[in-house]
């Protein structure tokens, strides 16, 4: 709430004092403009008890008009996981002026009460050490130092309480007001050496993106053994988000296996008859062998020869395919012609045994295997806090929040905070839409539904002016006399009510219907009619002709009938201390009679037949 406030209540206690009036209905509180104290005071939040570096005051801070204000206007959004420091300094000078209404007020003292809502995992050092400021005496500048790991991302309205003592038209005036200032704190990036996490920290339960960050080349094999610590596992880079529900902290874990794949044995079962024909086959069956080409046909590996065999088995291969696809070309090593294509095949990366054809007779099988090169293990834990649950309970005009154990609770009237209210509880003293929001140790917030309080409406009868009257602050009213809705009587007020029971019903702006208890006006003859002006009323009841006679301080007084609900049905103007009323256009009924002559007001009462 702005400075304003101070200023208004230090304008009603002089214009009290100085017209002795009530004012508090008549006066129009004027505001300051809106860079005044209420930027000012949600810096005095950053508490002097933290362990953040020291800071010293921008002496260029000021404002254009000599007004407080702060320098930088904004603070720049901090990131979890990321430490945080900045500074702000404000100006605050002795005096400050509305500039609508010219008035002055000097600012004499301003201290912090308190501060919730902070960011867990950061804290806040001002400049005094006693997080008081003295504006009068000097004391124009200073600074706070904000710092810290945040941890949880979110948008942050600290709650900042101050005392403020003020001066203006001789009176001082101390003012207890709270205000908000946001922080917004945006989610950061979080990584191990192997894989990537888009959170790590929640409340209530979270929802985390994980993604692997390291693999093998084309060509090798890349294994993921994901443990995500709630008992969901995974072998995918990219798995599906993880939901963490429920308090605790939570090992996520990734072992990656990073292998190659390594033909170890080629076993040929069988081969075509193209080895045949040539000059040294006339004393001799086939002598295979095979090649590995690469892709672009060129051979990266030739294999021993095994003379006189149409079946043959290489082990100890031990051939690293780094750049598959790879072709399995056969030969018959010839001594004087060309050697012969036995066939060709090409095999799968993967291991364990495959099959091959090459067509025409020549088959048999390869093993694979696998050499493990890169096997390394990464982990990050995700701490998940309790959230508070913002059930509440109600009995009479006490609202209460079922959890009375957390530190913070922000109450609001209507979605404005309420001043210096930060406990379990609040008395509810006006009509209009409650709610809280309470934060734990772990600045996990939660906010509760709105209550919707009516408060009860209490008739008042002043007996110095003879009026029964409510609040003037609701959209209707019905008043009731003797369990009776009276006809007309829909103001907040009744003129000099008859003896008997009252009630009235109003409705507000929030629709709320209320009737209020019954309220007995039992007021004597004698204390109606007594009066300096010894005012005779006859006949009583009258039906057409009602006197009036008083002994007359001035030439002309003013007769005034009003009906019991105190709205004035006739008007009457009277010399000479005597005056016949005409009141045949009258209903039947009580009515009450108001006399006005000089510096004197009497009443009567008296009933139309």
């Amino acid at each position: 709430m702005p400075f304003f406030i101070i200023e208004a209540k230090l304008r009603t206690e002089f214009l009290k004092k100085m017209c002795n009036i009530e004012v508090e209905n008549q006066l129009h509180l004027f505001m300051m403009n809106r860079y005044l104290l209420l930027a000012l005071f949600a810096l005095f939040g950053f508490g002097a008890w933290a362990q953040c570096p020291t800071c010293t005051p921008d002496q260029t801070c000021v404002s254009a008009d000599g007004n407080p204000t702060i320098c930088p206007a904004t603070l720049p959004n901090a990131t979890t996981g990321v430490y945080y420091e900045g500074v702000l300094t404000f100006y605050l000078p002795a005096n400050v002026t509305d500039p609508a209404s010219g008035v002055n007020a000097t600012l004499l003292q301003i201290t912090v009460t308190a501060v919730d809502g902070l960011p867990y995992g950061m804290s806040y050092s001002m400049n005094v050490p006693d997080a008081t400021y003295y504006p009068s005496q000097g004391d124009n500048y200073g600074c706070a130092t904000i710092c810290g790991t945040p941890v949880l991302p979110g948008t942050y309205d600290m709650v900042i309480t101050v005392a403020a003592v003020a001066e203006a038209f001789g009176f001082q005036v101390t003012q207890n007001q709270s205000f908000t200032y946001t922080l917004i704190v945006d989610q950061g990036p979080g990584g191990t050496e192997t894989f990537s996490y888009d959170q790590s920290a929640g409340c209530g339960s979270i929802s985390v993106d994980y993604v692997a960050t390291i693999g093998g080349q084309p060509g090798q094999l890349t294994q993921y053994n994901w443990d995500f610590g709630n008992g969901q596992t995974s072998n995918e880079a990219d798995p599906a988000p993880v939901d963490y529900i429920g308090a605790g902290n939570y090992t996520a874990s990734l072992n990656t296996v990073i292998s190659n794949y390594i033909l170890s044995t080629v076993n040929l079962n069988a081969v075509n008859n193209n080895w045949s024909g040539d000059v040294d086959d006339l004393f001799s069956t086939a002598d295979p062998y095979f090649t590995i080409s690469s892709a672009n046909g060129t051979v990266v590996y030739t294999s021993s020869t095994v003379n006189n065999q149409t079946s043959a088995t290489w082990s100890g291969v031990d051939f690293t395919m780094t750049a598959p696809p790879y072709t399995l070309i056969f030969w018959d090593d010839d001594d004087v012609t060309q050697d012969d294509l036995l066939g060709s095949a090409t095999f799968l990366l993967g291991a364990g045994m495959q099959n091959f054809d090459a067509g025409n007779g020549t088959y048999g099988t390869v093993m694979i295997s696998v050499n493990e090169v890169t096997n390394i293990t990464s982990t990050t834990t995700v701490n998940v806090f309790d959230q508070p649950l913002p059930d509440f309970t109600v009995s009479g005009n006490t609202i209460s929040a079922s959890n009375d154990s957390v530190p913070t609770y922000f109450w609001y009237h209507d979605g404005v905070v309420i001043p210096a209210e930060s406990g379990p509880s609040l008395q509810m003293t006006e009509s209009g839409y409650y709610s809280f929001v309470l934060m734990n140790e772990f600045g996990c917030a939660a906010t509760s539904e709105q209550y919707l309080y009516c408060a009860p409406v209490v008739p008042v009868f002043n007996a110095a002016n003879g009026q029964l009257a409510v609040p003037d602050i609701y959209d209707s009213y019905q008043w009731f006399y003797n369990g009776i809705a009276l006809t007309g009587a829909t103001t907040y007020y009744l003129i000099s009510p008859p003896n008997g029971v009252y009630a009235v019903e109003v409705t507000n702006s929030y629709g709320c219907t209320l009737t209020s208890n019954m309220v007995t006006i039992n007021v004597g003859v004698e204390e109606l009619e007594a009066n300096p002006l010894n005012l005779l009323v006859y006949p009583n009841p009258a039906t057409d002709i009602l006197n009036l006679q008083w002994e007359s301080t001035t030439a002309t007084s003013q007769i005034v009938v009003r009906d019991i609900s105190g709205r004035v049905v006739m008007t009457e103007r009277g010399t000479n201390g005597f005056f016949p009323l005409d009141i045949t256009t009258l209903s039947s009924g009580n009515y009450i009679i108001e006399l006005v002559s000089g510096d004197y007001v009497v009443r009567s009462k008296f009933i139309k037949n």
